[in-house]
């Protein structure tokens, strides 16, 4: 996708095209930590391949094992949130927290987690 994305012209659409909800059990929840891994090295081999450089698949996917901790851990609480799981969400948030207590991304999504569970109405306004 990336390589037809630097081809052609590709969007991203304000308007959901699709629909779909998160399990315990699904790939996302369950593949997360690989996910946000292989997504990392792919946008740095992409960046390689624009200046030029020659791409090393395997010293990307090594690179971004020691680079994406945090953003696996925000990605996972998220899917427990959207699950239903607010409760270990929360957990999860606050673990964040106390490793990270200067980060703003952490109390924001704590903040969202907070909204999205006393207010539903507002629960489609949190993910804009």
């Amino acid at each position: 996708m990336w390589r037809l994305a630097e081809r052609g012209f590709a969007a991203n659409l304000a308007e959901p095209l699709y629909h779909y909800r998160y399990t315990n059990s699904s790939v996302s929840a369950l593949r997360t930590r690989e996910q946000v891994r292989t997504r990392w090295a792919i946008q740095r081999l992409a960046e390689a391949r624009q200046r030029g450089e020659l791409q090393n698949i395997a010293e990307a996917l090594a690179q971004a094992e020691d680079a994406v901790p945090l953003e696996s851990s925000f990605k996972q609480a998220d899917h427990l949130m959207l699950a239903g799981k607010y409760r270990e969400a929360f957990a999860a948030y606050l673990k964040l927290l106390g490793s990270h207590p200067r980060s703003s991304r952490a109390w924001a999504k704590l903040a969202r987690l907070g909204v999205f569970t006393t207010i539903p109405p507002l629960r489609q306004a949190c993910f804009r």
